[in-house]
């Protein structure tokens, strides 16, 4: 069973993997390009990780007040950048409340709705082989604790097969995921979850839909079923 301490050992890593790459293609912009890049602004930077219903990972260099339990920090730095990593618990930010209000925050923000959407794609891509309307999908949970606004997004985006606008493109989304499992890996923990969304977000970008918004998994799930 994993641990809180493996867990987090497993973000530190992928949050440290980010700034890595963040700062090496730093190094390849002009001086008064990276002046104006927000990771390298001076000042304390903070990364906070927050659990409510998802993973959320958000950096700021806005105070977020004193530690309070059970909350946790862990110190990292690569050259050229440092950083506090600040775990919450949901109780202590109830629906990110605190993180929403934060005006000037800069960062990859990373809500781990992956498998989210990829559920999503293969319930309408099975509505729509079995000749059923995928609207009478967000019908049937509406109001209940699985009418998400970022489902609706996605799907309608599905539904309309409307990609070519990428909110966050599939490669990234890809990238990020494998990030995800390198980290883990280096924990000796095992992610089955993320290690099928790595697969079809590759299964994707093979297929041509890199450039795509990440929602164009759907492809994927509809392959068998002559979706156009």
């Amino acid at each position: 069973m994993t641990t809180p301490e493996q867990m987090r050992a497993a973000v530190a890593q992928y949050v440290e993997e980010i700034h890595r790459a963040y700062v090496a293609q730093a190094m390849t912009f002009p001086a008064a390009v990276r002046g104006r890049m927000p990771l390298l602004a001076p000042g304390p930077l903070t990364v906070a990780a927050v659990g409510a219903r998802n993973l959320h990972v958000l950096a700021t260099r806005d105070s977020l007040g004193p530690v309070r339990s059970p909350e946790v920090e862990l110190s990292g730095s690569v050259e050229g950048l440092s950083w506090t990593l600040r775990f919450f618990d949901s109780v202590v930010l109830p629906e990110l409340a605190a993180l929403h209000g934060i005006e000037q925050s800069h960062y990859h923000h990373l809500d781990v709705h992956d498998h989210t959407m990829l559920v999503l794609a293969e319930t309408i891509a099975l509505a729509e082989a079995l000749g059923i309307d995928p609207q009478d999908f967000f019908e049937a949970v509406e109001g209940g604790p699985l009418d998400l606004p970022y489902a609706r997004i996605k799907g309608k985006a599905m539904i309309e097969r409307s990609f070519e606008d990428p909110a966050f493109r599939l490669a990234l989304a890809r990238k990020d995921a494998e990030l995800i499992l390198e980290a883990a890996g280096r924990q000796e923990l095992e992610l089955p979850i993320m290690q099928a969304v790595t697969d079809r977000l590759r299964r994707a970008e093979r297929a041509g839909h890199g450039e795509e918004d990440m929602a164009a998994t759907y492809w994927v799930s509809a392959a068998g079923n002559g979706a156009r």
